[in-house]
């Protein structure tokens, strides 16, 4: 163990001493880091000078080796919010003029005024039949400039609201004002590529933009039924031909949906008779498992009159399309359409 002799003992601040002798030490090695504290600012400086004349060397001094850095020319702009100039060296000194004919802005469509067929008043879930549609369902195609497309399906229990939503899908800003009773549509951005114009597929179609007054004469529209017309013609070799064609794919679609019934309905009838057989056995009864009711047997096939229905209006769509003339500047317009307001 080692032995300790305070100052109580030799009459010495042996403590102070100590303390004294170290600090004198510390002065040294203070001052030692001090001066390397320096010495690293020190050469900070002088790399950031260099970086600094570095720069200067390969930018701004290599530039004027060139005459085109002393042929720099000013161009200003009257109105900068209307258009910008960007000039060289070698354009001509002078003034020059510009016109602005027009500015790029949204397209937009603004349909006509809806009515109920009892006069009442429409909102947002209003159902196209009570506008006076009478066919089952319809597709209206959305173009956009850009060439890319969107289909809107439609049937007798769509909604305005549900059809609103489906533009917006389509990437249309789309509502529904209920005050002036007009549906509005306008393109999501300004531009060629950002145009719209809208397509009636089939009879449906057609139907639902004549009540909605969505039809429209435009050059994009027309080309668009111009390539309809010639699938048309290829395709059927008249209007009765066409009508047959879709009154025999409307019925195909039912037998499949009521084949399709049928099947649940067997899977449910099974479940009812091995759920009244189980009786009180629980145990039987959780190994049934259990299958949902598939609601009222569907038609198998159209009505007399819904399939005149659908083979008029099929016919009307197909002569209205063929028929017309889609030249450019012909004055007649697509079928059923009358001009709106556009961009």
């Amino acid at each position: 163990m080692p032995i300790r002799i305070t100052g109580m003992n030799s009459g010495l601040d042996t403590e102070a001493i100590i303390n004294q002798l170290s600090s004198a030490r510390s002065v040294k090695v203070n001052s030692l880091k001090k001066a390397q504290i320096k010495q690293q600012y020190t050469q900070d400086a002088w790399k950031d000078l260099n970086k600094k004349i570095y720069s200067f060397y390969t930018d701004t001094l290599s530039d004027l080796q060139y005459v085109g850095s002393y042929a720099k020319k000013k161009t200003t702009v009257s109105d900068s919010a209307k258009a910008t100039v960007t000039t060289t060296g070698t354009a001509v000194n002078g003034t020059q003029y510009m016109a602005v004919e027009s500015l790029a802005r949204a397209a937009y469509m603004t349909g006509g005024k809806v009515a109920k067929t009892d006069s009442s008043a429409i909102n947002g879930g209003t159902k196209l039949s009570e506008l006076g549609m009478d066919l089952t369902e319809g597709s209206i195609t959305v173009k956009k400039g850009d060439g890319s497309s969107a289909e809107i399906n439609l049937t007798a229990d769509t909604t305005i609201d549900e059809l609103v939503s489906q533009f917006k899908g389509a990437g249309l800003n789309a509502n529904f004002d209920s005050g002036q009773q007009r549906l509005y549509l306008s393109a999501s951005g300004t531009g060629k590529d950002a145009d719209f114009n809208l397509l009636a597929k089939d009879a449906g179609g057609l139907q639902s933009l004549q009540k909605l007054g969505l039809n429209i004469d435009s050059e994009n529209t027309r080309t668009d039924y111009r390539a309809l017309q010639t699938k048309l013609q290829a395709d059927y070799a008249d209007s009765a031909a066409y009508a047959d064609a879709m009154v025999a794919a409307k019925n195909q679609a039912l037998s499949d949906a009521h084949n399709a019934w049928q099947e649940k309905k067997t899977a449910y009838d099974k479940y009812k008779a091995d759920k009244a057989a189980a009786g009180d056995d629980a145990e039987a009864l959780a190994a049934l498992t259990e299958v949902e009711d598939p609601g009222e047997e569907p038609a198998t096939a159209l009505t007399q009159e819904q399939e005149n229905k659908l083979r008029a209006a099929s016919m009307n769509y197909y002569d209205s399309v063929v028929n017309a003339d889609f030249s450019s500047g012909a004055g007649t317009s697509p079928p059923g359409i009358t001009a709106q307001s556009r961009s």
